[in-house]
């Protein structure tokens, strides 16, 4: 009896919440309620306010937003976890992890999940649209791929400004919407069959922070490589080499002293003691065992195991 209580309160609160972030926004739970789950936080980031969803509800829907103009947003979902399909009279956008779509406020909207799933929700101000892709023609369900070329600058941004929620907080420009209304803004004029060439001029906007930060965040794959990369940020491999061209560092080695210094931050870590050396070389990029060691002494001025020992020395010494 207590949990079947519990979980209707949960279903209670979840309610609660949702109808806080929009008028008419009903939940249809996938099975019985005592077996619903449901979370949501709310952000406020550099002008923009943003939702952290999480549920295993059967679908989520709403009702169109009759406030004027001045007053409507449309909201960005960025896919964190699980599938869903978004709907908004005849168009579907189908969503996978790091996929997104922008909803309209104009239409109603039904999302339909796939088992548990998490979204964060950016609501970008409808007049900043319209100013961006100088029409109030917006379509809705307008998929983005995360792994196109706009998606992954996009992608890159959401979660950087997610995990970093608590310092932007402090700062009240309001950027954020003008930035995510200009990456979207080639897609809705590709929508709307229109030239989106003079848009965004995508090879612009990939800077050195842009692609260091995008590195970090992918040290693990792989197929992490200038050719991948350019291929990802939608620019050329001639762009990115220009890009470090300053910082005396090539692409490639950027990414190897970026790798190895995660594989010696493992290697100092207790956590980690059980793990082989060959084995965390292979969760960071490094196929080859001799290659790593090799690169790994010149990086350090020693081989991974003795680093590994000598702070392991320094840890009990100390």
């Amino acid at each position: 009896m207590a949990e079947t209580a519990e979980a209707v309160s949960a279903w209670d609160r979840w309610n609660e919440a949702t109808q806080s972030i929009a008028a008419g926004f009903e939940t249809r739970p996938a099975g019985p309620v005592s077996a619903f789950r449901g979370s949501v936080r709310n952000f406020s980031v550099l002008g923009i306010d943003y939702t952290s969803l999480e549920t295993n509800a059967r679908s989520t829907s709403r009702g169109p937003d009759t406030v004027h103009h001045a007053g409507r947003h449309h909201c960005l979902v960025y896919q964190l976890r699980g599938r869903c399909m978004a709907r908004q009279g005849n168009r579907v956008a189908v969503l996978g992890p790091s996929d997104m779509a922008l909803l309209s406020p104009a239409e109603d909207c039904e999302i339909v999940n796939h088992g548990l799933i998490r979204q964060l929700s950016f609501f970008i101000p409808e007049q900043m649209l319209f100013d961006s892709t100088g029409s109030t023609d917006i379509p809705g369900a307008v998929a983005i791929a995360g792994d196109s070329a706009l998606g992954s600058l996009l992608s890159t941004l959401i979660m950087q400004v997610h995990s970093r929620s608590g310092e932007l907080s402090s700062f009240l420009t309001p950027a954020l919407g003008s930035v995510m209304a200009s990456l979207v803004t080639p897609l809705l004029m590709e929508e709307r069959g229109e030239d989106a060439s003079q848009a965004v001029d995508v090879e612009s906007m990939v800077n050195v922070v842009t692609v260091s930060r995008y590195i970090d965040a992918n040290l693990r794959n792989a197929n992490l490589s200038p050719r991948y990369l350019a291929r990802i940020l939608g620019c050329s491999v001639r762009h990115l080499h220009r890009l470090f061209d300053g910082s005396g560092i090539t692409v490639a080695a950027y990414i190897k002293q970026r790798r190895l210094a995660a594989i010696a931050q493992e290697l100092r870590n207790p956590y980690h003691a059980e793990d082989s050396i060959t084995e965390i070389s292979l969760r960071w990029g490094f196929p080859e065992i001799t290659h790593f060691s090799r690169s790994f002494r010149a990086e350090f001025g020693m081989s991974p195991r003795e680093y590994r020992d000598w702070t392991r020395t320094r840890r009990l010494a100390s």
